[in-house]
């Protein structure tokens, strides 16, 4: 964000020199307009090792802020030394969900037959879900999302939202949908995990109509919505 304001302020000052007397109206007008563009904001909700995040710079070069939401310990001490460095980048060690919930459980990934792990990256906040061990979990806070996203934006913000949340994306985007706070999200990617949690059709398809009559592209397929298999399409 501060390359680009400095990049504005240079422009006002070289229109300024040709225009005398008029250069502080322009001046203004110019950082007026920059408010107005707002900023362009990556959230990753289950930001795992920070893979996503990594991939976002590259596809979106003048990204102006980066906000990682990571409730495991491992994985967030892991983003920490990957991005604890970087100014745009705001790691938020929490699961994002419809309300704030001081302690909660989560459940780490069942190991496959071999005893290895998939890297922690299937954990769940939900019990219900078929691949997790429940007797294995650690206590961690989940924030209400949608106060957060509104305190942390405008709405002149281009704000690209991605989901991977391990079956709490149908309580997350419900409850924005419901407070309107999906609003302040211009672009979205989820990977859905209904087939994981028993999330009847219905409810699925009436939240995937939900968010396209808001005008998100969103098809209800992860070979369409999932981040990390648009990445290629998206650039």
């Amino acid at each position: 964000m501060l390359k680009h304001t400095l990049r504005t302020l240079r422009r006002c000052v070289g229109m300024a020199w040709h225009l005398g007397g008029h250069a502080l109206p322009v001046l203004l007008h110019a950082i007026r307009v920059r408010r107005q563009r707002g900023e362009v904001v990556f959230i990753d909700l289950g930001a795992a090792n920070g893979d996503t995040a990594e991939q976002a710079m590259a596809l979106w070069p003048r990204l102006d802020r980066l906000i990682l939401f990571e409730p495991g310990r491992t994985r967030f001490d892991r983003l920490q030394q990957r991005f604890g460095s970087d100014k745009r980048v705001e790691l938020v060690r929490a699961a994002a969900g419809a309300e704030t919930i001081e302690s909660a459980r989560l459940y780490h990934e069942r190991p496959m037959g071999d005893g290895r792990y998939f890297q922690g990256q299937g954990d769940s906040l939900l019990a219900m879900k078929r691949n997790i061990d429940t007797s294995d979990f650690e206590e961690v806070q989940i924030l209400a999302f949608s106060a957060f996203l509104l305190e942390k934006t405008t709405p002149n913000d281009r704000v690209i939202l991605k989901v991977d949340i391990e079956g709490g994306e149908y309580d997350l985007l419900e409850a924005m949908c419901r407070d309107r706070s999906i609003e302040r999200v211009s672009r979205l990617f989820c990977e859905w995990h209904g087939n994981k949690m028993g999330i009847p059709a219905q409810r699925h398809q009436n939240l995937v109509g939900a968010l396209q009559r808001r005008g998100l592209p969103i098809t209800g397929l992860n070979r369409y919505d999932e981040f990390r298999l648009r990445r290629r399409e998206i650039s």
